[in-house]
């Protein structure tokens, strides 16, 4: 699924409020694409069997 115009301008609203630091379209581009791999990868590996079949570490934010 590819990235529209107004996702990239999404993007980069988002990091400025958090970061208060500018993306250039093609930097929002190259990290929105970045993400979309990430959840991909993610969203394949959940659907397999299971997963991973690792159990993920237990920290602070895992209980």
């Amino acid at each position: 699924m590819p990235l529209t115009q107004k996702d990239i301008d999404e993007l980069k609203a988002v990091h400025y409020r958090e970061t208060g630091e500018e993306l250039t379209n093609d930097e929002a581009w190259e990290m929105g694409m970045s993400l979309m791999k990430f959840f991909t990868t993610l969203y394949k590996d959940q659907g397999q069997k299971g997963g991973t079949g690792k159990t993920p570490p237990k920290g602070p934010l895992r209980g």
